[in-house]
């Protein structure tokens, strides 16, 4: 009796977990993931050979996964940052961040998880004064999308929930 119990509550619990969790966001038409080829040797080698395109955490303190990809148009000839945010039914909504033009044939831009913690932001370290709608110190309560040029400039996304949104804060240039 005990032995069928434990198997009920265990399949419960696995269909309670499938039926929760979520697949992978789809892609807007025409855009794909960057992958190795598009990057340089020696930008990759800064990152131990790993493709900086793709993270996830939970970006806008829902408690549900988002994920964050920087995807390519060829026939655009551009690149962007997209972020997925995910829904409690396993669905997505796509937001792009950002896009550029393709002027070389390899990405020089990637992205990394930057964990929430307080950091100097461009202005706060002196590169130029700061705006009013900027900030010397950037604070992180939940997880920020840290885009960056290799050797170069770097920026964030975060989750402003005074706005519902995402802004972007230098953080170098």
């Amino acid at each position: 009796m005990r032995k069928s119990i434990l198997t009920v509550a265990f399949v419960f619990i696995a269909l309670t977990s499938l039926a929760q969790a979520q697949s992978m966001p789809e892609f807007p038409a025409g855009w794909k993931p960057a992958t190795k080829s598009d990057y340089s040797d020696e930008n990759l080698s800064f990152r131990k050979n790993q493709v900086p395109n793709h993270i996830e955490a939970d970006f806008n303190g829902d408690g549900i996964k988002d994920h964050a990809w920087i995807l390519i148009n060829t026939s655009k000839k551009a690149f962007g940052v997209f972020v997925f945010l995910g829904a409690e039914n396993g669905s997505y909504k796509m937001m792009m961040l950002d896009e550029h033009k393709r002027e070389t044939e390899k990405i020089f831009m990637g992205i990394s998880l930057l964990e929430p913690g307080q950091y100097k932001t461009a202005c706060g370290k002196g590169y130029w004064e700061c705006k009013d709608d900027e900030t010397e110190i950037l604070k992180l309560n939940t997880p920020g999308i840290n885009f960056f040029a290799f050797e170069s400039a770097n920026s964030v996304f975060y989750w402003n929930s005074h706005k519902n949104e995402f802004t972007r804060i230098w953080m170098s240039d």
